[in-house]
């Protein structure tokens, strides 16, 4: 299989997390060479998804990839098409957000669909450029006080899925005022 890339990648940080992939986690897998297929089961299988996700049927979960990748529901006859080939062996749950993503970019009647994945894609890489840009020289490796930066990472991943759910339409460009975290921060 051939390696991933940085927006393939990008892709599957918005259909399993909801949000854009952050720089360290990025420049990881994109470095380690892994596949579309391989990184989808790894984030479908990270506590991140599942203790949001896990619970849910295997339609709700598809449906749930819709929302995140399209920014809608799945349409009832979609939702039974993909849970009954996972269903059945044919696709694997794991991976199904590249399905989804294949789908998007090629199946006719799937222009909508793909323009706004296009657009969630652009503003998460836009994201992820400025969260990089704005980490240069700030950040401390190991850092010094684990649990404070673990706690800033959870509230800046919060903070990103809530900017990535009106992403549709157009792209938006994140500003760095995004990146400042208070105490009522989520």
């Amino acid at each position: 299989m051939a390696n991933a890339t940085a927006t393939q990648l990008q892709q599957l940080y918005i259909a399993y997390f909801a949000r854009p992939g952050e720089p360290v986690g990025l420049d990881y897998w994109v470095n380690a060479g892994t596949s579309t297929k391989a990184f989808a089961a790894s984030m479908w299988a990270q506590q991140e998804f599942q203790d949001v996700y896990g619970e849910l049927s295997v339609k709700d979960q598809v449906n749930q990839l819709y929302i995140n990748l399209f920014n809608r529901e799945g349409d009832e006859s979609g939702l039974e098409y993909w849970a009954g080939e996972i269903s059945s062996g044919n696709m694997e749950l794991a991976s199904i957000a590249n399905d989804l993503i294949y789908a998007a970019n090629h199946a006719k009647g799937s222009e909508e669909d793909l323009a706004c994945l296009n657009n969630r894609t652009f503003s998460a890489i836009a994201y992820t450029q400025l969260r990089r840009e704005l980490d240069k020289g700030i950040s401390i490796w190991p850092p010094i006080d684990w649990i404070t930066t673990f706690k800033n990472q959870t509230k800046l991943n919060e903070v990103a899925k809530d900017w990535m759910k009106g992403i549709c339409e157009s792209i938006v460009i994140p500003t760095e005022e995004l990146f400042i975290l208070s105490d009522n921060s989520p």
